[in-house]
């Protein structure tokens, strides 16, 4: 299973998560409604584990892209162009694009 698609398993498994947190809200509601500390509760609850699933999403999303980038300049610094697998994408080889041209010798002024 490539990267990509255990990123995406960890998305959908954190969608079903927000979904089941949501249903579950929906079917407490009608006890919860009748007290305003329950109600506090269950709104709060289901605020913070979707917030929560959220930041651990996040978080894989972010460590994704640090890889990336460690990719691209490890491949970048052997003079490979950098492709980082599973994610279409081509990234800038590193090695040239932060290097200085050669110095001209002294005395020539003009390549053509």
């Amino acid at each position: 299973m490539t990267r990509s698609s255990l990123h995406l398993l960890k998305g959908a498994g954190y969608l079903i998560s927000t979904v089941s947190v949501i249903l579950l809200g929906i079917v407490s509601w009608d006890s919860a409604s009748k007290s305003p500390l329950l109600t506090a509760c269950l709104l709060g609850g289901a605020a913070t584990s979707i917030t929560g699933m959220f930041c651990r999403w996040l978080s894989y999303e972010i460590e994704k892209r640090q890889e990336e980038r460690r990719s691209a300049t490890r491949l970048g610094e052997a003079g490979a162009p950098a492709f980082v697998e599973g994610s279409g994408r081509t990234l800038v080889d590193v090695s040239v694009s932060n290097k200085r041209p050669p110095a001209k010798p002294a005395g020539v002024i003009s390549d053509g």
